[in-house]
């Protein structure tokens, strides 16, 4: 499993979930929350707040994540705030992870090592303003999703 994040400032490194580990709440705030997200003030925004968004993943909506998150992210998006499945939302969703596959994916690879380094290449790749296009959809696709009565707008 791959993780990432997106803004329209900057992007993640990519995050590779070892083979054979389950995605529960504790692995998703070990390999993912505590040392990549925790920092993105830092990193990513210069100590200004951000929103942090994430899908509805059973990781992400457990209270313990949903509980982390409340103490060290001030501003996210709670389970309760968030629509359940909804990909037209989410703009790794509907623009980054298709143009990440299509990049990535073009050629077999031998192993799982080549597939990360081709997944990794083609991550630096995608252009910045790419990423900051998709960000910058959301409230317009919002609109729409609302205007479609919460509706799949795609």
């Amino acid at each position: 499993m791959v993780w990432a994040g997106i803004s329209s400032l900057g992007r993640t490194p990519i995050v590779f979930i070892p083979t054979g580990v389950k995605i529960n709440a504790q692995t998703y705030q070990k390999l993912v929350l505590k040392p990549i997200v925790k920092d993105l003030s830092k990193s990513m925004f210069n100590n200004e707040p951000f929103l942090f968004q994430q899908d509805g993943a059973p990781a992400h909506t457990a209270n313990t994540t949903q509980s982390w998150l409340h103490s060290e992210i001030p501003d996210f998006i709670s389970k309760q705030e968030w629509p359940p499945s909804s990909p037209d939302l989410n703009p790794l969703d509907f623009s980054v992870w298709s143009i990440l596959q299509t990049k990535a994916c073009c050629k077999s690879h031998k192993n799982l090592e080549a597939l990360k380094r081709s997944i990794i290449c083609a991550w630096n790749e995608i252009p910045q303003e790419t990423m900051r296009m998709a960000v910058e959809a959301v409230p317009s696709r919002l609109r729409a999703v609302i205007k479609k009565k919460d509706g799949y707008i795609e």
